[in-house]
Parts: C-alpha cells; sequence; structure tokens
C-alpha cells in the first residue's frame, strides 16, 4: 500500500475517535509489511508513562523512547522500509531491542513463524498509548481502532493473527468476540509452562476467509526463549492449523550467514530450529 493512500485511510477512520495528537502508535513495523502475507501480530496498546520523564538515574545518551511518538508522527515513521520499533531503544539502561517484549516477539517470529519481525506486520489493538491496561477503556478504544485494523487485515489476508495477551481486558479476547462470537471453533489451550499462563486458540472468519488466532500470554511477562517453549507453542499450532500452511512456514530456510544465527553453538532443537544448520542457534 501505498503511504499517501495509507496515511489518508487511516485520518479518515479515526477523525473525531482518536486525535493524531495522542501519544502512540499505528505501526510498529514498515508500511511495507501491509501486504498479503500469512502473519498479523496484534499487542493490546503501546506502554508508557503519559508524561514520559526518565527517572534521573535512567537518563543517558540513548535515543529518545520510541514511546513518545504520537499516533499522527508514528504515520510519517512507517513509510521508511527500516522502520522497525522491536530494534529500537525503548529504556536506555536495557539497550536497543533488548526489553523483554522485544526479545520474546523476535524469538516467537524466529523461531515459530520462520520470519524476520521485521518483515511481518505488527501492531496494537489500541493505538494510544496508556501506563497500563487499566487505564484503557477496552471495548470503547478498541472500536475505535478496529476500523484500521479492518482496512489493513483486508490488504494482508493473514491466515495467522498473532495476539499476545490473551485474558479478559486482551487483543486475543476481542478478537474471539470479533470472529469467532459462537465459540463452535475454540481449541483446548494449553499449559504454557510457565505459572498459571495458557496458550489459547480458535479458528475464525474474516471477511469470509478461514482465520487462525494464537493467543499467547503477554510477551512482556512470558518468555519465548528455550526449545521446551518452542516444542510446545508448536504442538500447539499443530492441533488446528492445517498442515499444508504449517509446512509452507517450517519449510522456510534460513540462510547461514543470516545476522541473527550464531554458527557455533550447537543447543538447537529440531522442533525449533530444523529449518537451519544443525551447528547453529538463533540469537536472542
Amino acid at each position: 500500500m501505498e503511504y499517501n493512500e495509507f496515511h489518508d485511510k487511516v485520518c479518515t477512520i479515526l477523525n473525531g475517535k482518536l486525535p493524531l495528537d495522542e501519544y502512540g502508535a499505528i505501526l510498529y513495523t514498515s508500511l511495507k509489511t501491509v501486504q498479503k502475507g500469512d502473519f498479523y501480530i496484534l499487542g493490546l496498546n503501546p506502554g508508557g508513562n503519559d508524561d514520559y520523564t526518565l527517572p534521573k538515574k535512567l537518563k543517558c545518551n540513548a535515543p529518545e523512547p520510541s514511546k513518545k511518538m504520537t499516533i499522527g508522527k508514528s504515520l510519517e515513521s512507517c513509510c521508511d522500509e527500516n522502520y522497525n520499533e522491536y530494534s529500537k531503544s525503548w529504556l536506555c539502561t536495557r539497550g536497543a531491542g533488548n526489553m523483554p517484549l522485544q526479545l520474546n516477539l523476535k524469538n516467537f517470529t524466529r523461531n515459530i513463524l520462520h520470519k524476520d519481525i521485521k518483515d511481518i506486520c505488527c501492531t496494537n489493538l489500541i493505538f494510544k498509548t496508556t501506563k497500563s491496561q487499566n487505564d484503557v477503556a477496552f471495548h470503547n478504544e478498541a472500536d475505535a481502532c478496529w476500523e484500521v485494523h479492518k482496512m489493513i487485515l483486508e490488504v494482508i489476508q493473514p491466515k495467522l493473527i498473532i495476539a499476545y495477551g490473551n485474558g479478559d481486558i486482551s487483543p486475543y479476547e476481542y478478537l474471539h468476540c470479533k470472529l469467532n462470537s459462537n465459540k463452535k471453533d475454540d481449541v483446548p489451550s494449553y499449559d504454557a509452562d510457565q505459572g498459571n499462563y495458557r496458550i489459547k486458540g480458535f479458528k475464525g472468519t474474516l471477511d469470509g476467509r478461514d482465520t487462525y488466532v494464537l493467543g499467547l500470554p503477554h510477551l512482556s511477562r512470558y518468555w519465548v526463549n528455550n526449545d521446551k517453549k518452542y516444542e510446545l507453542i508448536n504442538e500447539f499450532l499443530d492441533s488446528y492449523i492445517p498442515q499444508v500452511y504449517l509446512k509452507k512456514w517450517r519449510d522456510v530456510q534460513i540462510p547461514i550467514n543470516h545476522p541473527n544465527v550464531d554458527s557455533t553453538n550447537e543447543k538447537c532443537s529440531k522442533t525449533s530450529c530444523h529449518w537451519i544448520s544443525p551447528n547453529s542457534q538463533l540469537k536472542a
């Protein structure tokens, strides 16, 4: 989708519903990801304080945290084909791309979807920034943003939507109501192998197309960083995703000289890394 078309459609949809000078963001990866593809990644909403003032002990020379971006400014940023919030510094003490959410999403896309996150359209159900989910007027604000998602989803036509956050107030629950209101195609949930977290899923319908939804615990707290987790998530996907799709995704070959592959480490399971050299491991 061309930038001007995307910009104009978003502004028209949000007009009177969500001011563009509010802190927040539309996309977390480049506009070039808004094209036909298999995946769509959805969080709840951008997090952060309204005043965005870092404590003195955290002030440093790191780039300005991305969460200071306004919704309007984010529309300009996403036209840069290298735009990728998951490689940026969100908190200077962590370093670029090293917040738990960033690390877990990158691990998930590399080891489960077999794609670099910068090549997947990533966003949040609600575009406005808040301190926590308790500050979100969930249904009202989600409804205000949903038409933008519908516009993007009409272009991408994903086979699988990954919603991270699957509690009562979450992108998974919202999609569950929108795409599978009678709950007839729910999948039995799995123990997520961390506390009381569960992995959830269902088959829904979006614009007349079968669309599968994976509901993960929120990835700022749920760690996707070892072979056991990769195998567990893959097993769950095997329980309801057609094999023709899974085979297509898992047959992807990542070259050994890929910047995310460390050829010095041999800790790679057949399930999570069968698509690269057995002497290689993906970096966190």
